[in-house]
């Protein structure tokens, strides 16, 4: 006797897929649009509230092409390769942002060979055979975002009712950019406090802000959305001064060091993916003075990320090395601060004695502070007449007592980090003392952290410890 059971249940199952589209599109009518919008939207932001969003940005020129799709993408509830995992959602945001050939766009897309999507990506990248490689992977990157944003999140989506881009759609969003030819690099927008303030910021940051608390409140929002979110936003007008290129790139370049390096030394997933949240958010404070930090952004970011990026945010006018001290004493700041220098010293711009003495000195301290964490430790301290808490050694003493320049040395260092034009560069220094910053620095902290056998500052990542969006 042959079993057809198998068969039967087969083709019920196919009927009903056949059908869920149209039980579904019936189902949303009859609960409303309000919670068409609230539950069954694929985008955390509305689709008509992102366009009027977007508009003035992108017509203004203060947010291009790239960002804007990757603020789109960002957007999305979830993603077709991250799941509900948002390690791998920000892993691979990073990835793609960062990628400058084929095989690692296929790393960000989860495309091995042989796979469906890895054919696909083959598909285009055939298509623009010709062009000049940057235009190719640009067109490339932008294909992966669109599919980001167009796809169909399960089997039962429909587009009518879930309020849903199509290309079409995107393509004319796009289409209202404006390369602004004068050198706006920021704006001019009124604080909470009701003062002018300038912004690099591509929308306005009180309302940005409050748009974030809201869907986050809400729970249509995670941290990593919001820290890919605020990233693109407050870095959208800004320029490296180095090569002109949009800020952005330089918090992704340090997130995507954190990637690469951080797992082993960190020694754990969710750090890695906390210390890439900081590394997206280090620069945010600097150049967007109506955002306050520890309040906006409370709730939105895991505290320790905040207190992190806290930390990472020079206050106008604080002396360098004090600045170093501060960020020394947490583990996520120092190991995000030397990717940082990594990518300040990355050889685009000219090399400086900045470079070649501050960045190295910096660097080397907060290697040190990482391999014997309690150095690093807080110690309550008078300063000025005021407590202060500082690390168990501040890099002035190391300076002397390990890498060995004398006082006036320090001192000129300390002058020159400063941005003091009028000190004297002793005739004694020696640049040798301590290595420029490269990418060998990472290597030599997980030489040192063996070699030690330091003690951890987080535990691995457990099974059960995975974050969802």
């Amino acid at each position: 006797m042959v079993n057809h059971s198998r068969e039967v249940a087969g083709v019920k199952v196919l009927g009903l897929c056949e059908l869920a589209p149209d039980l579904a599109r019936l189902f949303k009518k009859a609960v409303g649009r309000y919670s068409q919008q609230r539950f069954f939207a694929a985008m955390a932001i509305e689709k008509d509230k992102i366009l009027n969003l977007l508009k003035e940005p992108l017509e203004k020129g203060y947010i291009r092409q790239r960002q804007a799709l990757a603020f789109l993408s960002a957007n999305m509830i979830d993603h077709p390769e991250s799941g509900d995992d948002q390690m791998i959602f920000l892993r691979n945001a990073i990835r793609l942002y960062n990628a400058t050939t084929f095989e690692e766009v296929c790393l960000a897309e989860s495309a091995p060979e042989g796979s469906a999507r890895r054919n696909e990506l083959q598909e285009i990248y055939n298509i623009t055979e010709g062009r000049e490689g940057i235009i190719r992977m640009s067109l490339l990157k932008q294909s992966c975002y669109i599919r980001d944003i167009t796809k169909p999140r399960s089997f039962w989506e429909d587009k009518t009712f879930d309020h849903q881009f199509d290309e079409p759609e995107i393509q004319k969003i796009l289409g209202c950019y404006k390369k602004s030819y004068e050198e706006k690099t920021s704006r001019i927008e009124i604080s909470a406090s009701g003062m002018e303030v300038k912004t690099t910021s591509a929308l306005p940051v009180p309302e940005t802000i409050a748009t974030l608390q809201q869907l986050k409140a809400d729970g249509r929002i995670n941290e990593t959305q919001c820290g890919l979110m605020l990233c693109y936003i407050l870095h959208a007008m800004d320029e490296r001064k180095s090569d002109g290129a949009c800020y952005v790139d330089h918090p992704m370049a340090v997130a995507g060091y954190v990637q690469k390096h951080g797992l082993e030394i960190l020694r754990s997933e969710e750090q890695v993916w906390k210390a890439s949240l900081v590394a997206l958010l280090h620069d945010i404070g600097e150049e967007n003075p109506a955002l306050d930090l520890a309040k906006d952004l409370k709730g939105l970011l895991p505290d320790d990320v905040l207190d992190a990026v806290c930390l990472l945010h020079k206050k106008k006018g604080q002396p360098y090395f004090e600045y170093i001290n501060q960020i020394a004493t947490n583990p996520l700041a120092a190991f995000v601060k030397l990717c940082d220098l990594h990518h300040n010293s990355d050889g685009t711009g000219p090399t400086q004695d900045k470079q070649i003495y501050v960045y190295s000195l910096a660097a080397a301290y907060l290697q040190e502070m990482i391999v014997y964490p309690h150095k690093a430790s807080k110690i309550k301290i008078k300063r000025n007449e005021k407590d202060a808490y500082v690390p168990a050694i501040e890099i002035a003493a190391f300076a002397q007592t390990e890498i060995g320049y004398t006082q006036s040395e320090f001192e000129w260092i300390q002058a020159l980090a400063n941005k003091q034009a009028n000190a004297q560069k002793p005739d004694s220094l020696d640049k040798s003392k301590v290595d420029i910053v490269t990418e060998s620095i990472f290597n030599e902290v997980l030489r040192r952290l063996q070699k030690e056998k330091t003690p951890y500052a987080y535990p691995c990542r457990e099974e059960d410890c995975s974050l969802h969006l």
